[in-house]
């Protein structure tokens, strides 16, 4: 399956183009606790494809994220998910954390999620998972990976390293109009 992630910076799309290159769409519907501008524009035009939600996440404390989670709780709960829910784990405030503390806050954000009764996985990349976060502590099942590469024996080492969920590939899939899009 073949996919894109969007978000408001994704203002040029064809959503057409879209509908015929895509399996399915990710799109973001929350930035911190605010909603994400263009997240229901995105969702409703790219119905016909399967769909998932992410947040990115800005949290450094516990009551934070708690925020955050339910403020995307309220985003997508009209929304159908068939592609799940991520938490986008990369802000440069969160390197400031310790790993300990990092993976505490990310629990707290997954934890309250679960309570309102959202399975979330994260999104990150190589570096955030071995150096930031704690994934043997992480109450998260699923993993979006972040692999910008076209070398296809990198993908493979960190499919079977990772085993994710889903693969980002590239911040600049092409789509026919020429927009720039992230690739899944």
């Amino acid at each position: 399956m073949f996919g894109i992630d969007l978000s408001h910076w994704d203002d040029d799309v064809n959503y057409r183009e879209i509908w015929d290159v895509c399996d399915f769409v990710i799109i973001k519907a929350t930035d911190g606790t605010k909603k994400d501008p263009a997240y229901m524009t995105h969702y409703n035009q790219t119905l016909p494809l399967k769909t998932g939600f992410y947040a990115y996440t800005y949290a450094t404390t516990a009551e934070k994220a708690r925020d955050e989670a339910r403020a995307f709780y309220a985003a997508v709960k009209p929304c159908k998910a068939e592609m799940g829910y991520w938490l986008d784990v990369e802000d440069k405030r969160l390197k400031n954390l310790t790993k300990e503390a990092l993976t505490d806050v990310l629990n707290a954000w997954l934890q309250e999620a679960k309570k309102l009764g959202l399975e979330v996985g994260i999104y990150s990349n190589p570096d955030w998972l071995e150096n930031r976060i704690d994934l043997t502590s992480l109450a998260a099942t699923k993993l979006w990976l972040a692999v910008w590469t076209n070398d296809i024996t990198k993908l493979l080492k960190y499919r079977q390293k990772y085993r994710p969920d889903v693969i980002q590939y590239t911040d600049a899939y092409k789509l026919p109009n020429k927009a720039k899009v992230d690739g899944n």
